[in-house]
């Protein structure tokens, strides 16, 4: 366990809070920004650095290079930084394919696979829609599209194909781009049966095929192993310096590291504005925590980690600025004729400021609660009211394809200037 879970939070000195009682933001307006060097990485830099350390699934070797660089990163601006590691059960390299006729079809196991899961599945193809019958492939479209987290929905489509006698299911989950999706894992409970996930575009060429003979082959290696957290930490200088000009309480920037595939418009632009946000935030005389969560993409299991083990208290927390998915992530709507999302989530106490910073870049305002989807969730639900959250979605988004080809940076720029705004806010500085 890391040294910050062995100290109490409560005798941290403390910056002004970013709520009033009542809900009033502190200081009316945003201030002016710091001048940036123009040796510092830009958000462009760090995006595609994250893309080139490769695929970011809990486990890989991707997400240790990623720990590593943004633990570096922290320290060399100062932080007292270090690496968490907590443990999980994953599959390690999973992969599939699925051969018909003369076809094949990549396709991915989607998570918690049973145990038989892995190996050559050999079976008629046949719609779940079909009459039951013993020893089959069956396949569906998704009644869901675009669905974040596998749900109940999803697990029905399961049981009613165990149901009627199928060895395997294949799913295919609607997008704008028709690629491959995969949906978190939403439980640690078994599927009860190899389900493996296609292309949209490629259910057709199923569809086709209902009756022929089909070789569905699944890879990869169950294994208990650990994922990781970075968790960085400054305090303020001395209590008789100016921390801001007022006293206050700890500012928390969080965000996800880890995700399917390489995650670049997914993971990427929340991990860059982390840093620029460090890069602040390590000039200012307040206390800060900067957490970087693992296993996002199988049941949020970092950030759960965090809140249990080394999580500042609540009463402790100015403001809770947690930078989810796909932030800016916009640039493909045009080429799929979709809007992509842009969420913006608040609590009564943070709704105001939330809409004063963010509302001209993420437009679409959720009222935050326990369940609400990602890590806002379990933050919430560990009762912090000073919480700001964002997320969208994307044509790619959960795709293997996802290399940041959808993230329009200016976009993300304006968004990053606006979260600057808000913390400056917050510090009191100006």
């Amino acid at each position: 366990m890391p040294d910050f879970a062995r100290r109490s939070l409560l005798a941290l000195p403390l910056v002004a809070p970013l709520f009033a009682p009542g809900g009033t933001p502190f200081a009316a307006g945003l201030a002016a920004m710091p001048i940036r060097s123009e040796q510092e990485p830009t958000l462009s830099d760090d995006l595609s650095h994250y893309v080139d350390l490769g695929v970011h699934r809990a486990g890989t070797t991707g997400e240790r290079k990623t720990a590593v660089w943004l633990n570096a990163r922290l320290q060399k601006l100062g932080y007292t930084s270090q690496i968490d590691r907590f443990p999980i059960s994953t599959i390690i390299d999973p992969s599939g394919r699925l051969q018909f006729a003369g076809q094949d079809i990549s396709v991915f196991p989607q998570w918690t696979p049973p145990a038989n899961a892995f190996g050559k599945i050999s079976a008629p193809l046949r719609a779940l829609s079909d009459d039951p019958g013993p020893a089959t492939i069956r396949f569906v479209a998704s009644p869901v599209s675009f669905t974040a987290s596998w749900n109940r929905a999803l697990d029905q489509l399961a049981i009613e194909a165990k149901a009627k006698g199928a060895l395997a299911l294949i799913v295919a989950i609607d997008i704008p781009s028709g690629e491959l999706f995969v949906s978190n894992q939403h439980s640690s409970a078994l599927l009860p049966l190899p389900v493996a996930l296609v292309a949209k575009r490629d259910l057709p060429r199923l569809q086709s095929a209902s009756g022929v003979q089909a070789n569905l082959r699944l890879k990869g290696k169950p294994a208990k192993t650990h994922s990781l957290n970075v968790i960085g930490e400054k305090q303020v200088q001395s209590q008789g310096q100016s921390q801001g000009g007022s006293q206050g309480k700890r500012i928390v920037i969080s965000t996800p590291l880890t995700g399917w595939f390489a995650c670049g418009a997914e993971r990427g632009p929340g991990i860059a504005l982390w840093l620029r946000l460090a890069r602040y935030l390590a000039t200012q005389n307040v206390p800060v925590t900067m957490l970087g969560t693992g296993s996002h993409e199988i049941g949020y299991l970092g950030i759960d980690h965090a809140l249990t083990n080394y999580g500042p208290k609540p009463d402790d927390v100015a403001l809770w600025l947690h930078l989810g998915a796909s932030l800016g992530a916009t640039r493909l709507d045009r080429e799929f004729a979709f809007t992509s999302p842009q969420y913006l989530v608040g609590l009564p106490g943070s709704a105001q400021a939330a809409k004063q910073a963010f509302a001209e870049h993420l437009p679409i305002y959720v009222s935050g609660d326990a369940k609400t989807q990602g890590e806002a969730g379990p933050i919430i639900a560990a009762g912090h009211r000073n919480f700001i959250g964002m997320s969208g979605m994307f044509p790619t988004f959960h795709t293997p394809v996802d290399l940041g080809q959808a993230v329009d940076f200016a976009k993300l720029e304006q968004i990053a200037q606006a979260a600057e705004g808000l913390v400056q806010q917050v510090v009191g500085a100006g």
